[in-house]
């Protein structure tokens, strides 16, 4: 086991109508005895009697037949998007201890523990999303790829230090078992014991879990397990947890898309 103690600091006109009355043919006589014994109406009742008469045209369809669908799979896409991995970068003026407790592995380390030190006092003057937390993982200190001997210069050198981190998404995935094996791979942190999914085998659970799982939800090799079947914090207790079982409920650090 090896922990790395370093910090970073700073840290849409009204239609007219008109009415007209037809008349059949009668002698000039009988027609004006005829229009004197007509009713005077007045234009103004005539148009409201023509407007109630004559219904309204009603009004055309508008838009496209098919919106309802676009809407629709609008809607199910929209569900779909869901939160992914950050990846950012902090420079952080170093004035002493950078107060990180990290553990290493391979190519990143995993954050466990801010303390007293410059990153926390950059911590004290950023956002949250700018800020270096627990489970975050460090996968570059000064434009290099981590390493161990990486994090041991950085903890020893003076001036910047500029650390390129993901922050991951953690989610709560649950998997059956569909073959005779799980189909993965696991490599665990010395310190922390969080499993990192190393492999997964086209033909196991995993993988099958994968194929009807949404975007966002599927898990990938570098993603990483903190609890297998609420057990944690022990390589050997969360591998004996899914040795009988059937179903494993696992709390998962998503740190690809």
């Amino acid at each position: 086991r090896q922990r790395a103690m370093w910090c970073c600091c700073n840290a849409d006109p009204e239609p007219q109508t008109a009415a007209v009355q037809v008349m059949t043919p009668q002698s000039v006589w009988q027609q004006k005895e005829d229009e004197q014994k007509l009713p005077v109406v007045e234009p103004s009742r005539l148009k409201r009697k023509a407007e109630e008469e004559i219904p309204s045209p009603a009004p055309p369809p508008t838009g496209d037949p098919h919106d309802g669908e676009q809407d629709q799979l609008a809607e199910k896409q929209e569900k779909e998007i869901v939160e992914l991995p950050m990846t950012f970068e902090v420079v952080i003026p170093k004035t002493g201890t950078l107060g990180l407790m990290c553990d290493a592995r391979q190519s990143f380390a995993h954050i466990m523990q801010v303390g007293k030190g410059c990153v926390q006092d950059y911590n004290s003057r950023v956002s949250k999303s700018e800020q270096v937390l627990p489970d975050d993982l460090l996968i570059e200190i000064n434009g290099s790829p981590v390493s161990r001997e990486g994090l041991k210069s950085a903890a020893e050198s003076d001036g910047d230090v500029r650390l390129k981190l993901v922050r991951p998404i953690q989610r709560a995935v649950k998997i059956t078992r569909s073959s005779a094996s799980w189909g993965v791979k696991l490599g665990f942190f010395a310190d922390t014991q969080i499993a990192e999914i190393v492999t997964i085998v086209p033909d196991g659970s995993f993988a099958a879990y994968n194929a009807t799982a949404p975007v966002g939800m599927q898990l990938n090799p570098r993603d990483l397990i903190k609890s297998i079947n609420g057990v944690s914090g022990s390589q050997d207790g969360m591998l004996k947890a899914t040795e009988q079982a059937t179903v494993l409920e696992l709390t998962v650090l998503k740190t690809t898309p």
